[in-house]
């Protein structure tokens, strides 16, 4: 692993000293889209460890009824984290075979593929636990609400300032 980063951070510096600061700006873009992925792969290392230890827990709440739904929550989070690294195979698979079937005469386009299957491995994990669904609550409702909220304080600031120029 050390040598891993030890030649990313030496390309990183070659590029970034020799093409100026918006080529460094870019570059550490890309290292933090690159760091997402393996930020998550060890958060589910230490999510797999903490929901095995709790795991006989979740099978005890699982087995009574006024429990059941705790337990269900739990094995629930227990499955989707254990089940992570397999989306991550699966998105891998297909960006090989995305690229591999790029003709060759198309290289910037291989580039955009590259591009999406980071993106895409970011939001693999979030797809997968539900955090989607809180995310897409707030576009959905969230913002147009606060949109309308806003339309709303302007209208009634337009009009008291018309019926401050009528009296």
């Amino acid at each position: 692993f050390r040598d891993v980063v030890s030649k990313f951070m030496a390309h990183f510096i070659m590029l970034t000293m020799g093409a100026g600061l918006e080529m460094g700006f870019i570059m550490l873009f890309l290292a933090l889209m690159l760091f997402v992925p393996f930020i998550t792969i060890a958060l589910r290392y230490l999510m797999i460890i903490f929901w095995t230890l709790l795991f006989p827990f979740t099978i005890l709440l699982y087995c009574f009824e006024f429990t059941q739904g705790m337990g269900k929550a739990m094995l629930r989070q227990t499955l989707a984290w254990i089940f992570v690294q397999v989306l991550y195979a699966f998105v891998i698979v297909a960006v090989a075979v995305g690229v591999a079937a790029v003709p060759s005469n198309f290289p910037f386009s291989i580039f955009f593929i590259e591009y999406a299957a980071i993106m895409l491995l970011i939001i693999v994990p979030f797809i997968m636990l539900g955090v989607m669904d809180w995310i897409a609550a707030v576009v959905i409702f969230g913002i147009p609400s606060l949109l309308l909220e806003a339309a709303t304080i302007v209208d009634e600031m337009e009009i008291e300032e018309k019926e401050i120029k009528n009296v």
